[in-house]
């Protein structure tokens, strides 16, 4: 079809109000996950959905990292602090109403620490973490 099809007449009011407006444009560019996007309002309302965590993949995890703390090569306050997280997210997961929001707090830490790690157990720790989030 012709291109005369296709074009938009505006009148001199819609114009002048569109002069008027602010525009907002966000480009995202690769996965934008669990996060909230709010633009150009005022009086809106957003709700977050996140998905459940899978305890028995936590579980497998943490049990395989605590077999494994001592050969990271981690100094001595890491070290306590990984223990300390690892007895923390332990124990939400024996708990009858687990709180993904402790249990998520304490795998980011545990994270940070391996990530400052330099022993190779450490990225295959790491490896298996980033596949309870895939």
């Amino acid at each position: 079809m012709p291109s005369e099809y296709f074009r938009f007449v505006f009148t001199n009011q819609e114009k002048a109000r569109a002069e008027k407006e602010a525009y907002t444009v966000n480009d995202f560019y690769g996965a934008v996950i669990q996060s909230q996007i709010q633009s150009g309002s005022g009086q809106s309302a957003g709700m977050a959905v996140t998905l459940p965590l899978d305890t028995s993949k936590v579980e497998e995890f943490i049990n395989n990292l605590a077999v494994s703390a001592d050969k990271l090569g981690l100094a001595d306050d890491e070290h306590a602090e990984l223990q300390a997280e690892v007895k923390t997210i332990k124990a939400q997961l024996e708990s009858p109403r687990p709180k993904d929001s402790i249990i998520n707090e304490g795998l980011s830490s545990v994270r940070r620490i391996l990530e400052g790690a330099t022993a190779g157990l450490a990225a295959q720790l790491l490896t298996h973490m980033a596949r309870l989030f895939m």
